[in-house]
């Protein structure tokens, strides 16, 4: 219940909006939490999708006598964002600005990725894909929809993709 609180404020405080929890990835405990320790939750947000976004967190046991803390667990959830009429709304970009926040969002997109090959899978549906996590940096911009992007720059990696609510264009940094 504490988790899927936290997590959900950290969710609603990045969207702006309400959130609802629609699945919990992954929990795992590393160690039981003795009684008189206080648990805290770090949590953040992993990846932000168009209308919903994952978020982890980390479970520390907090010894109540001597401030010591360790880790018990890691947590993923994943929420969706809604209107006022309780309806998926977008969600505002996250950008890596870390290293460690780049290794979080590759995670997330991994963690999606079996999500939907589950799913597949258990409605007897083939689903392939491959993952590779690039060193170097990119750049992203999204266009409204039906606006005609510039061209690609020459690069190790450039990627232009239309929805119908977007065109993104992801491209390498320049040096």
């Amino acid at each position: 219940f504490h988790l899927d609180t936290y997590c959900g404020i950290t969710a609603a405080r990045h969207t702006g909006t309400r959130v609802v929890t629609v699945s919990v990835d992954k929990m795992d405990f590393i160690r039981p939490v003795p009684l008189g320790c206080n648990l805290l939750f770090k949590t953040c947000v992993n990846m932000a999708h168009p209308s919903s976004l994952a978020v982890g967190a980390r479970i520390e046991i907090e010894n109540a006598r001597t401030l010591e803390c360790i880790h018990a667990g890691t947590a993923y959830l994943t929420f969706v964002a809604l209107d006022n009429n309780g309806r998926p709304t977008s969600v505002p970009p996250l950008i890596a600005e870390t290293d460690e926040d780049r290794r979080r969002m590759a995670d997330a997109v991994r963690r999606a990725y079996m999500r939907r090959m589950e799913r597949a899978q258990s409605k007897g549906k083939a689903f392939a894909f491959s993952i590779e996590l690039l060193r170097d940096r990119f750049f992203l911009c999204r266009f409204a929809p039906g606006t005609a992007p510039p061209p690609l720059p020459a690069g190790s990696f450039s990627l232009c993709a239309a929805a119908d609510n977007e065109t993104t264009m992801v491209f390498p940094e320049c040096s």
